[in-house]
């Protein structure tokens, strides 16, 4: 099951005069999250890892590029579906971003120290020449990788890498993974591509999720969100300037532009559900101070009544499901995103005493949903490499979810239901 990888802007290949021939060596600053990578190409530039790359590789130059691969979270839905169509399988599409480290732009360093920022190297062109690929993730104090993201992040740099590469005739044999407090990892590319393989079928399970979400949810939300509903001012936008430019200022409005936030994610729906277990949960927002309006909200309240007291060393929540399964720890970010967006899209909303409460907008969304869309295993089940089992078991959940989501739409409001199938079938 292979991935469609597609690259950002592409670039006129163009040497630059002092080089005579491309560097050998690649070096891929590397992240899920292109907002992170800046504080990679910090720590590369500063603790020494260019130097040690650059001491191995023997080189005169090194090329270093940003790759932020957090495409797959503004998915293209496939076109010319009819809401009958769904749920859907699709292959994901994954697209490489340039990072926001680097100034993003590509950049040559040389043993000297000098870098040059080069707007005319198209990064396929570089990996065509390069003999060593070096992909760096480097933690922070903030930022981790456990092993799935690792995993996930692997899967996709390689599908970027065979995507760009004809690679019977490469000349690319080997490829480095240095991670933060662990030996360098070295292997030719046969066993990359193998170690990568196991979380392709992860990328297919969340790019589905995605599409799937984004229509049947998103369609869910339009129609129960009322046209005139605005944000509450104690509630942060979690939309930057860019963004409310192309879709809009209100949530029916970015809603009509089909964007739904953190719906896309199984973690959302599955804090929804135990938020009407709780229904309000008090002293969960900071007065705000000001004019600043933005993070308000105290995640670790909300989390804490929702998710449970215990945390991980970096303070992260731990996901327990229903207990069948070893506890997962969750991205703060995430869980945080997830919160706003309920606020967003009025599901949830403050109340007295600063409390953080399920609307009747939130409890008529959640009785749409079929039973068995309460699922607190969803984000447990299936972790690690997975093989081609697995992979059909996550196809045949995202079905089984979605057909059963449908179905109780069908049951509940039949003139939803036949509303959208004339819509998305004109």
């Amino acid at each position: 099951m292979g991935a469609q990888i597609h690259e950002g802007a592409s670039t006129r290949h163009r040497i630059p005069h002092y080089l005579e021939t491309l560097p050998r060596t690649v070096v891929m600053l590397a992240d899920d999250k292109s907002h992170a990578i800046a504080s990679r190409s910090a720590k590369i530039f500063h603790e020494g890892v260019l130097d040690w790359i650059r001491d191995v590789a023997g080189e005169d130059w090194l090329h270093v590029s940003a790759f932020g691969f957090d495409g797959i979270s503004k998915t293209d839905l496939p076109r010319g579906q009819k809401w009958r169509d769904y749920p859907i399988i699709r292959e994901p599409l994954v697209k490489s971003t340039r990072g926001t480290g680097v100034d993003g732009v590509e950049v040559l360093i040389s043993k000297a120290g000098r870098a040059e920022s080069v707007y005319g190297i198209d990064r396929s062109a570089a990996l065509g020449a390069a003999e060593t690929i070096v992909i760096t993730m480097i933690e922070d104090s903030k930022v981790d990788f456990d092993a799935e993201r690792e995993g996930k992040l692997l899967a996709r740099i390689w599908g970027f890498i065979s995507h760009a590469l004809d690679v019977g005739t490469a000349r690319l044999r080997k490829v480095v993974v240095i991670r933060t407090g662990r030996s360098p990892l070295s292997m030719n590319l046969e066993e990359f591509r193998d170690m990568a393989a196991g979380y392709i079928p992860h990328l297919r399970f969340d790019y589905n999720y995605r599409v799937n979400a984004s229509v049947i949810i998103g369609e869910l939300l339009r129609y129960l969100v009322p046209k005139d509903f605005t944000v509450p001012e104690t509630v942060g936008w979690s939309l930057n300037h860019a963004d409310r430019s192309k879709l809009g200022n209100t949530p029916p409005e970015v809603l009509s532009k089909g964007y739904v936030g953190a719906m896309t994610s199984p973690l959302a729906l599955q804090l929804l559900f135990r938020l009407r277990g709780v229904h309000s949960i008090p002293d969960a927002f900071s007065p705000p101070s000001g004019t600043w309006k933005d993070g308000c909200i105290r995640e670790d309240v909300i989390s804490k009544a929702l998710i449970g007291e215990e945390r991980n060393w970096r303070d992260e929540p731990l996901w327990k499901g229903t207990g069948r399964h070893e506890p997962k720890p969750l991205d703060r970010v995430g869980v945080a995103y997830a919160l706003e967006t309920f606020l967003l899209f009025g599901l949830a909303a403050p109340g007295d005493d600063n409390a953080y409460e399920l609307t009747p907008v939130g409890g008529m969304f959640l009785n749409l949903m079929h039973q068995d869309n309460e699922d607190a295993d969803v984000l447990l089940r299936w972790r690690g490499p997975a093989d081609a089992k697995v992979g059909a078991a996550m196809d045949d959940w995202i079905l089984r979810n979605f057909r059963k989501m449908k179905h109780k739409i069908r049951k509940t409001r039949p003139a939803l239901n036949d509303y959208l199938e004339e819509w998305h079938g004109s």
